[in-house]
C-alpha cells in the first residue's frame, strides 16, 4: 500500500511503458510490489550488517553486494525501469550488463570510494583468492583477475577491452 500510494503521487513526463527493439520496456519507476521487495531486500542487508557488527568480526569479514544482471524492464514483466541506461535483463547493452557491486573489507578499502572500471563475476574468484593471501590459480580462473589492486586504488587501468556474446 505504501508504494501504491507513492506510485499514484508520481506525474513524470515520459509515458510509463515504451518500446525497445519491439519488445515493451518500462521507463518510469513506479511498480509497487518491485518497490516492496526492494526495501525489503535492502532491510535485510541492514540485518545481516548489523549481526556481523554484532558478533565482532565486521573488522574481518569481507562484505560483497552484487546483481547478477539488470532489472526486469521487459519480457512482459516490466517489473523496473533502468534508465537512463537502455534495456534491462537479458539484453547486452547497459541496462541489462551495468548492475549494483559493492565490497566492504575493512581496512583495505576506502569507504565511498567509486571506480567506473570494468569488472565482471569472473573475476570474483582470483579477488578472493588474492584477499585471504592465497595464491592465484590461473588455470582455474583464465578470464578472470584479481580486482585487489583496483580496490586498493593501485590501478587506474583495470581491464582491457571486454566481449560479450549472447
Amino acid at each position: 500500500q505504501k508504494y501504491l500510494a507513492k506510485a499514484a503521487k508520481i506525474n513524470n513526463p515520459i509515458p510509463e511503458m515504451g518500446i525497445e527493439s519491439g519488445t515493451k520496456i518500462r521507463q518510469v519507476q513506479a511498480d509497487a510490489k518491485y518497490a516492496g521487495m526492494m526495501e525489503s531486500m535492502d532491510d535485510n542487508v541492514g540485518r545481516i550488517m548489523k549481526k556481523v557488527k554484532d558478533l565482532g568480526i565486521e573488522d574481518n569479514t569481507v562484505i560483497i553486494f552484487h546483481s547478477d544482471n539488470g532489472g526486469l524492464a521487459t519480457a512482459g514483466v516490466e517489473a523496473t525501469s533502468n534508465l537512463p541506461l537502455r534495456a534491462g535483463k537479458g539484453w547486452l547493452y547497459e541496462g541489462g550488463l551495468r548492475v549494483p557491486f559493492i565490497i566492504k573489507w575493512p581496512g583495505k578499502t576506502i569507504p565511498g570510494n567509486k571506480s567506473d572500471a570494468i569488472v565482471s563475476s569472473l573475476d570474483f574468484y582470483p579477488t578472493l583468492l588474492d584477499m585471504a593471501g592465497l595464491p592465484l590459480k590461473p588455470e582455474q580462473h583464465m578470464d578472470g583477475k584479481s580486482m585487489v589492486p583496483l580496490l586498493q586504488g593501485k590501478l587506474s587501468n583495470y581491464q582491457g577491452s571486454v566481449f560479450f556474446h549472447y
